[in-house]
């Protein structure tokens, strides 16, 4: 439990920065670092449903960074996604968030607008808030919650004072 712990607090750093990010490549990196994290951290609390969807959002996420995710890619993604999931969730419909978490940061991730895809961690972040809280994980929990209105400032900081030159908005 306690590596789960550090790797879930690890990844609330990664996904931090990705709320500060000023462009969509940044954000989408980040975000998959994050994944990666939290998909270790999930390995440690055994906790198997969110594993194939974090997995996969990594590899959404590393695609994004580079506008390799487009809409061919969502027709395979978001089966793949949801597939794997209910077969090994083991939370009933808490163990469905993941899987709703990831539908809709995909479909915010097609955009190429770095604001759009921040309204939609912003949502995400929610999401994931619930789910850490309901698992059990208070690191993600607390940590997602507390930046949901971290993405919202940096959001609202990029889109009316146009900071959009630098790696942080």
């Amino acid at each position: 439990m306690v590596f789960g712990t550090i790797f879930s607090a690890l990844a609330a750093i990664a996904l931090g920065a990705s709320c500060l990010a000023a462009t969509k490549d940044a954000v989408c990196f980040l975000q998959g670092v994050q994944c990666v994290l939290l998909a270790a951290s999930s390995v440690f609390l055994h906790v198997y449903a969110s594993l194939p969807v974090l997995l996969l959002c990594a590899l959404r996420n590393f695609l994004a960074a580079k506008d390799r995710f487009g809409v061919k890619n969502l027709v395979w993604f978001l089966p793949a996604l949801i597939v794997p999931a209910l077969l090994v969730n083991n939370r009933g419909a808490i163990g469905l968030l993941p899987v709703l978490a990831s539908a809709e940061i995909s479909l915010f991730a097609l955009s190429r607008d770095a604001k759009t895809v921040k309204v939609g961690v912003a949502v995400n972040l929610a999401l994931w808030a619930a789910y850490g809280f309901l698992i059990g994980d208070l690191v993600t929990g607390v940590g997602n919650a507390v930046l949901v209105p971290t993405a919202l400032f940096s959001l609202f900081r990029q889109r009316f004072l146009h900071k959009r030159h630098s790696f942080f908005a």
